[in-house]
This record gives structure tokens, sequence and C-alpha cells, in this order.
């Protein structure tokens, strides 16, 4: 009886389970069905039916996406293209050298003369010519004042190419008809450079703009002349005329940089950039500005750009330093003090080696318009440079040394610029580089210096000298800034050569200081409004920690590497015995084929063989001595080379 009581019990509790299963399967079911059309399956759970999808569209043969992908455009010079160049370049300096020979027959050899020979001939060869003569416009401390008057016509004065051929550019790049784009265009060059034309316009709503539009094949021909270089310097390698690899990177950076300048799109991104980071210069007034870019109308080839209006520097410089009274009355309705653009082009330089995330490398006179009340507006940003942090904190260094007279200090900061320095003897190298600096200042701190005494470039060019007596390498962005803040300096003493340069840099950092007490001061106010620390400050103290930690085992690197380098020694010595060996294997090699030729010709005419006449014949008639004599100068040249490597010792 208890059994039959407990199986009934057993058996109610499994039917309440299965009842309340049930209920909760049906009602999963339900809720199933209201969420998503579904099926019952052979069992009766719910099968979830497919949702309707949209069929992949299939694109027609051949069609692809429209999709905007970046592609670099590449030039091409023919092998044939470039020794056309090669025989224009030996045509014309054989050509100024007897045009100077004629006219010092003719007794009116002239300095003047001298120079408009060389003006004619660089507009007539073109291409990478007249970017050199660019820049030799503004060397007045490095040339005779003749050949930079003359060559400075190279800035706008180059040969235009057909305007037909601008329209076509223009409308090429902005999809429409010319007289779509612009309500007026002036089919007469504004300028025609190495690169580039430009020409005035104005827009349908009335705005007016400048259309630089890039040469045809320029592209091609700065290629070819960048061959043809690498040609030459090949061919005086190999007589040992120069140091093989010697130049290797100058080539390689001269071509980088003449082909950025091609690049149009850059520019207008440059461009853009500049213009962006004037507007937050810490300067007390805005006086330093870019042109607005049209994007919308650029292409390839093709800038549009705002219209600057005012006086090139270059018409500047010709009314200071000529007195030309229509120049000089230009400046006074203008309100251009020649002192204020000076100390402008100073705070400039300094603002882009400092401050600015991006700086006008080329800033030649023809780059640069100045506005009313000497405002300064830059354009062609083809040639621009940045500045890392690293960078920046030398270039302070720099400047805090040179205003505290503190030499030494100024060298190490030039060294550090240039670092990672191959292994020679620094000391030795920053001594040399001290005493020609030391020189150099002295011209700077004295009153009675020329103008072109006060300038930063002969510092440099002291240093560059000592780079290529120690045959140290340079890379382009360090040349690159050395070179726009020695033209930034070369402008500002020639517009007024009684600036003092140490009072303008002492201005330029009180107003750095102001603008940096008033951005700490808002930066101190928004902490307090969010907090005194924050993630980025626990980031940072790790970082600082970890660099803290990683400069310590540099510095036991450091302390536990050897100070003599008998690497280097091993190496000198090696290098030696494998060019003696290789010109003793020449020369003899040389020897034995003269040998077998001249016994099998005795052989065949019936001549006596002597071998110990015939050796001694051989080695010593002219044609063997005069070969031996050439190889024997060109691997004691290069074993010359490799022994003066300073290395450490």
């Amino acid at each position: 009886m208890p059994k039959r009581r407990g199986h009934e019990k057993r058996a109610a509790r499994e039917r309440d389970i299965s009842r309340i299963v049930g209920a909760a399967l049906a009602e999963y079911r339900e809720r199933q069905r209201a969420i998503t059309p579904t099926a019952l399956g052979a069992d009766g759970d719910p099968v979830i039916r497919p949702l309707p999808r949209r069929k992949r569209t299939a694109l027609a043969p051949g069609a692809a996406p429209d999709m905007p992908i970046f592609r670099r455009e590449r030039f091409e010079a023919s092998a044939l293209a470039t020794i056309r160049r090669l025989l224009v370049w030996l045509r014309l300096l054989t050509a100024f050298w007897l045009g100077g020979l004629v006219d010092r027959l003719r007794r009116r050899d002239t300095v003047e003369r001298r120079a408009e020979r060389l003006l004619a001939l660089i507009q007539r060869a073109g291409g990478s010519l007249v970017k050199l003569g660019q820049q030799l416009a503004v060397r007045v401390d490095r040339l005779p004042y003749e050949y930079c008057r003359e060559l400075s016509k190279l800035t706008d004065s180059v040969r235009p190419f057909p305007t037909e051929q601008a329209i076509e550019a223009i409308e090429r790049a902005t999809g429409q008809p010319l007289y779509e784009t612009f309500a007026v265009f002036d089919p007469t060059p504004i300028g025609a450079a190495s690169i580039a034309c430009v020409y005035q316009a104005v827009l349908s709503d009335g705005r007016k703009v400048a259309v630089k539009v890039r040469r045809p094949g320029v592209g091609e021909l700065f290629l070819a002349d960048c061959r043809a270089i690498r040609w030459l310097i090949l061919v005086m390698e190999s007589l040992s005329l120069i140091r093989a690899g010697n130049l290797d990177n100058f080539i390689s950076e001269f071509q980088d940089a003449i082909m950025e300048e091609l690049d149009f799109r850059m520019e207008a991104y440059h461009q853009a950039i500049f213009r962006r980071e004037a507007r937050k210069a810490p300067f007390d007034e805005e006086f330093v500005t870019a042109g607005e870019v049209y994007t919308g109308l650029c292409g390839r080839d093709v800038l549009v750009v705002e219209f600057a209006a005012g006086m090139w520097m270059w018409e500047i410089l010709a009314a200071v330093e000529q007195q030309e009274p229509i120049g000089l009355r230009r400046m006074r309705e203008l309100n251009i003090d020649p002192a204020k653009v000076a100390e402008r082009l100073i705070y400039v330089s300094m603002w882009g080696s400092l401050v600015s995330d991006i700086y006008h490398a080329d800033p030649h006179p023809a780059n640069i318009v100045v506005q009313r009340d000497s405002k300064l507006m830059f354009v062609d940003f083809g040639a621009c440079g940045s500045v890392d942090r690293i960078k920046k904190d030398l270039s302070l260094d720099l400047l805090y040394h040179q205003l505290n007279k503190d030499v030494a200090g100024m060298v190490q900061a030039m060294l550090a610029s240039m670092e990672p320095l191959p292994p020679i003897d620094v000391d030795q190298f920053a001594k040399e580089v001290e005493l020609e600096i030391a020189k150099n200042q002295r011209k700077v701190w004295s009153k009675q210096a020329e103008w072109h005494e006060k300038t930063s470039a002969s510092n440099w060019l002291a240093l560059f000298a000592l780079l290529q007596k120690y045959d140290l390498p340079s890379n382009l962005d360090t040349v690159r800034a050395f070179r726009a803040q020695m033209l930034y300096d070369t402008l500002a003493v020639r517009i007024h050569p009684e600036i003092d340069t140490h009072k303008v840099m002492r201005r330029f950092f009180r107003q750095i200081d102001r603008a940096s007490l008033r951005q700490a001061r808002k930066s101190l106010q928004r902490r307090l409004d969010r907090g005194l620390i924050t993630g980025a400050e626990v980031r940072a103290i790790r970082g600082m920690t970890g660099m803290l930690s990683r400069g310590m085992q540099s510095l036991r690197r450091m302390i536990d590497t050897p100070t003599y380098n008998y690497a280097a020694k091993i190496g000198k010595a090696v290098f030696t015995v494998l060019e003696l060996t290789r010109m003793l294997v020449i020369l003899g090699t040389a020897a034995g084929l003269a040998f077998v030729a001249d016994v099998v010709w005795r052989r065949e005419t019936g001549r006596p063989i002597v071998p110990d006449e015939i050796f001694l014949e051989i080695v010593t008639s002219r044609p063997y001595l005069l070969f031996a004599a050439v190889i024997v100068v060109i691997r004691l040249r290069r074993i010359r080379y490799r022994l003066r490597d300073h290395e450490t010792d």
C-alpha cells in the first residue's frame, strides 16, 4: 500500500513537470512566431526562415568601382635625352669660354659682359640650371654683384611656353571649358619660371586668382639633367677625381628636391598648412600669411591660389640697393618700411625653426610679396620643410648660445643637429669648427663689419667646408633648413644693412614668452576645470621613467665600449693591401696579354722568341708605362681617400 501511494505521487509529479515544460515550450514558440516568420519542423520545433537578401549587382565586363586611388606621377628620361642634355651643357660651356676669350682679345672683357653672357646661356639651357641660377642670385656674399643682378632675372624672365598648352592643362584639371571656370583670363603670363608659368584670372564670383601651370615636359627635362649629373659623377669617380660614393646622397637628394617641386598637389597641401599655422603665429600682430588655395580647381599640373597683391621682394631689393625712384615711391604709397620688413623676415625664420609645423624652404625674392603695412605673403610652396621636436630644441639651444656669445655651445648644437655622425675624431672636428665659427662671430659682433658678414651664411658655409674636408655626409632636411635660414638672413641684411639681429632675436623671444605665458594660463584654467591629474599625465610619467631607464642602459653601453677603434685601423690596412694587390694583378694581366700577343706575332713573322727580352721590351714601352701610370695613380688615390678617413683613435 505505501509503495502504490509512492508510485502515484511520482506519476503526479511527472505529469506536473510535463505540463509545465509543455506550457513553457508553447509560450516560446508563440514568442518566436511573433519575432520572425517560422515554420514547424517534423518534430514540431520552430525553424527560422531566412530573411530576403538583395542580390549583388554584377559589374559589366571590364568595369571597376570608381574609387580614389593615389598614383604617384612618374617621369621617364631616355638615354638619348640624357646625352642631348650633356651635349647642350658642353656646347654652352664652350660658348661661354670662347665668348670670354673673344672679349679679352678685343679688350672689352668686363664683369658685366660675363654676367650677361652667363644669364643668356642659362636661359638657353633651361632645366635645373635655371633653379641653380635662382639660388645663386641672392648670394651676393659669394658672387660679384653684377652676376647676382643678372641672375635675379631668372626668377620671372624665363621664356614662357605657348598659352594654348596652358589652357589645355587648365581645362583638363577643371573638367570644363575655360570660360566656365573664369570670368576673365589674361593669356599673357605675369611670371615665367623654370617649372611653371603664372597667369592672372578672375573667377565667376569676382575673386582674383593666380593660376600656376606646369611647363610641358619639365619633369622629363629635370630627370635627364639628374641622370646626366650621375653620369658625370660616375666618370669622375672612375678616374678617382672624386671619392667613390661621396656624392651619392647629394644627387639623390637633389633629384628628390626637384621632383618635389613638380608635385602641385603637395604644394597645395603645403600652402594650406602654412596659412593655417600663420594664423596661430605667436606674434604681437599678424604680418605673415599665404594665399588661399582653391583645391577644387587644382590638378596635378595646375594650381589656383589667391592673387597676391603688393610688391615683390626683388622689387624692394632693387629699390633699396639702387635707390630706384619709382620703387621707393611705391613703397611709400603702401607704407612699406625696409627696417620692419627685415625684422619680420628674421621673425619668420625663427618661427619656422622653433614653433611652426612647416616652414618655407625657398624664400628667394620671387617667392615673397610685401603687402601694405609691411605684411609678408609667401607664394610657391614647392619646397617646404618641417622640424621635429628634437630639432626645434637644438635650434633653440643654438640661438640661446648665440645670444650669449657662447661659441662652444653653438658648435655643440650644430653638431648635434647633424647626428648620427660617422666614426670620426669628433673632438678634432669640433675644434676646427669652433675656430671657424669664432672668426665669423667676431665679425658679427663688430659694428664695423660689412653687411654680408653679419649673416649666418658664413657660419654654415664654414661648416659645410669642413664637412667636405672630413668626407661627412649631410642629409637633405639639414641642408634645407640651413639654406632657408641663410636666405632669410641674407634678404634681411640686404634690405636693411643696419639691422641688429641679436636685438631682433631678443624681441622675438619676448613675444614668444608672452604668448607662452598666455597659453599656460589657459591650460591651467582648463586643468582646474577638469582636474589636476589626468590619464595623459600618468602616461607621461611612465614614459619618462622608461626613457630614463633606456638612457641609463645606453650610458652603460657607451662606458663599456672601448675608446680605441682597432677595427678601423685593421680595415684601413686590409683595404690598402687589397688595392695594391688589385693594382699588381691589373698590371700583370696587361703585361701577360701583351706578352702572348707579341709571341704570337713573332711566330707568324718568324722572328726569334726570347722571353726575357720580350718581357723587358713590353714593360719598358711607352704605351705600357702610360697605362701603368694611370692605374697606379687611380689606385693610390683610392688608398689615400681611405687613409684620410677620420675614425676615432
